[in-house]
């Protein structure tokens, strides 16, 4: 499995690196501090998953979604937030 994870902010994605470190069904992590960047790495690699903080400075997380899923439909968009009003 081919994993994108953006999130402004860097302990947010060194925890998440040290998280999934020994998933063996994960072939490749990719790590991005802006959205901006994820997206322009997506649209020339193939990403099964992305894993996408909501609050971002450059693109909120909804939109670097939408944005992702129109260039393939078929990744997997999983939501990762510290805020309540989007984890419901």
């Amino acid at each position: 499995m081919r994993v994108i994870y953006a999130d402004d902010e860097k302990p947010a994605l060194d925890n998440f690196s040290l998280t999934v470190a020994n998933f063996w069904e994960i072939d490749s992590l990719e790590l991005f501090q802006s959205g901006e960047n994820a997206l322009a790495w997506a649209q020339n690699h193939i990403v099964d998953v992305a894993f996408l903080d909501m609050e971002m400075p450059e693109i909120h997380g909804l939109e670097l979604a939408r944005k992702l899923k129109q260039h393939d439909p078929r990744i997997r968009v999983i939501f990762v937030t510290a805020f309540s009003q989007f984890a419901l």
